[in-house]
């Protein structure tokens, strides 16, 4: 190849390149929206610490009628563990929606 045929072809892909320049750009666009879009996780967040405070309040309110109440401690402690279970779920997955959030923030 000579030096005169790569010079036609710097020209002729730097000239491609320029009018595709604005595909280019919005394309770049489009996926760094994608990639950065944190909004379906903020919702998600939002409803897990919501979830996570419900289920704090009804662990409370189980143990304050256990120590006020004569009841089967069989099914209170199964209820109770239930709690305990679902809340440990929703805190573990709160805090990788929270990991996620940032990962796509950074």
């Amino acid at each position: 190849m000579t030096e005169k045929e790569i010079k036609e072809a710097f020209v002729t892909a730097f000239n491609r390149l320029v009018t595709e320049r604005e595909e280019i750009v919005s394309n770049a666009r489009l996926v760094r929206q994608m990639l950065c879009d944190t909004t379906a996780l903020a919702e998600e967040k939002a409803k897990l610490q919501q979830e996570l405070a419900a289920l704090v309040e009804m662990t409370e309110k189980c143990i304050r009628e256990n120590a006020r109440i004569a009841q089967n401690q069989e099914k209170y402690q199964r209820h109770y563990e239930g709690l305990v279970a679902r809340y440990d779920a929703a805190k573990a997955r709160l805090d990788e929606v929270t990991e996620a959030v940032s990962a796509k923030e950074a």
